[in-house]
């Protein structure tokens, strides 16, 4: 069932792309990604067990972080919310599912090393604080998983980023994402069309395709 709501999903998505400015040098990939997705995300999860791995939120966007204001309107906290899908596994997962969905398109591409240092960062505080007993993680090793799990980056472009991109619309709900009926269709092909996502998709695919993400 999950392979044909995905199969189904990515069809449309590069039905969509193939009027994207430069498709022709990653169209080819993109297919071949499409064909061997549900057998890539199989094998990487046998080789995240031998990794270094972390507690995922699952469902890391901009909707799900909140944050409490003071008195002048200074962030003073930022809580995660909606814990329904962690999961433990590559710290890639939920670096690329945010930074991908929820970044400004100036920042996406041009700050995505500084906000993985930002993360390396606070993680190696945060173990040390834990005593954490084994190896921490180097940050250039942490850039080597960013690059062997790439895949996760373009799952996040041609998934969840289509939905955070596309404009609000009273005619056509939210849970046709993965829905096969006509409103469904429809519903994904405002996603891959839409302004915004096809101007980040243009910028993101052959940066993901240059990491080998695809």
């Amino acid at each position: 069932m999950m392979r044909s709501m995905f199969e189904g999903l990515w069809s449309i998505f590069i039905e969509c792309a193939k009027s994207y400015e430069g498709i022709d040098e990653y169209l080819g990939a993109m297919i071949a990604a499409k064909d061997k997705f549900m057998e890539e995300f199989l094998r990487l999860a046998e080789e995240e067990k031998r990794d270094f791995c972390v507690l995922n939120h699952g469902d890391c966007w901009a909707n799900n972080v909140m944050f409490q204001h003071d008195a002048f309107g200074k962030i003073k906290e930022t809580y995660l919310v909606d814990f329904q899908t962690p999961r433990y596994g590559t710290p890639a997962q939920d670096l690329y599912y945010f930074l991908i969905s929820s970044t400004k398109y100036e920042l996406k591409t041009k700050q995505f090393d500084y906000f993985v240092k930002y993360y390396h960062d606070r993680l190696v505080e945060y173990l040390k604080l834990l005593n954490y007993s084994k190896k921490i993680i180097s940050l250039k090793d942490l850039h080597i998983l960013l690059y062997k799990y790439g895949m996760w980056g373009y799952a996040t472009m041609s998934g969840v980023m289509a939905a955070v991109l596309l404009d609000p619309t009273e005619d056509i709900p939210a849970d046709s994402f993965f829905a096969e009926s006509d409103a469904g269709i429809k519903f994904k092909m405002q996603m891959y069309s839409g302004s915004r996502y096809r101007k980040h998709c243009e910028m993101l695919l052959p940066w993901l395709y240059n990491r080998g993400a695809f």
